[in-house]
């Protein structure tokens, strides 16, 4: 709660203010850092990387969904609210193309009231939601996507993103200055 709350910013002004050295994951958070604490001056960017292969061939783990080439809509995070999958899930209400599934890969890390939330109007909505995932079936997923969507509305530099670059997506991602960072065409953006 509050507590636990308090503890980390807490955690964070010591640990940002009294390190030898700081390392941020994107230009955004730089900016962030140095703005909250202008004293740090041992700060480096290294930007966040992939290591995802892109899978040449296989594709059973798409069967084993029931989802077929390009037939569906991926998101990629943890259940949490940050991540907006609740308001991904609302806009999918509203699709008009109904052949089209969406693909939730993910879960939370731990069971919360938005988690819990989330899992049933995926259910009510017949989202697809296949747990934490990785590697090959994860491939086989951004691989054969008809569209990635990253709703989000705070990220450091999502790898979910970079991820689904590397495997040459089609992407719709939220206009925020993460997000923005990594220089997509204006169309790849939506406003958050």
């Amino acid at each position: 709660g509050k507590l636990s709350k308090n503890i980390l910013k807490m955690g964070e002004r010591v640990g940002v203010k009294y390190a030898n050295h700081v390392i941020v994951i994107s230009q955004h958070i730089r900016n962030i850092v140095q703005q909250k604490y202008p004293t740090q001056r041992k700060l480096s960017l290294i930007y966040n990387g992939v290591d995802l292969k892109y899978p040449q061939v296989e594709n059973d783990y798409l069967a084993e969904l029931g989802l077929e080439n390009k037939s569906y809509i991926l998101a990629v995070g943890r259940f949490v609210k940050e991540k907006g999958f609740d308001l991904l899930i609302n806009a999918y209400k509203n699709i008009e193309n109904k052949n089209i599934k969406l693909v939730i890969a993910g879960d939370a890390d731990h069971e919360d009231q938005y988690s819990i939330s989330l899992k049933k109007m995926a259910r009510d909505q017949n989202v697809i939601l296949t747990g934490f995932i990785q590697k090959e079936k994860l491939s086989q997923l951004y691989k054969s996507t008809h569209l990635f969507v990253l709703p989000s509305f705070h990220e450091g530099l999502p790898i979910s993103l970079l991820e689904a670059m590397n495997c040459h997506c089609n992407v719709l991602v939220s206009d925020i200055p993460a997000n923005k960072e990594v220089g997509l065409a204006d169309t790849c953006y939506f406003k958050c």
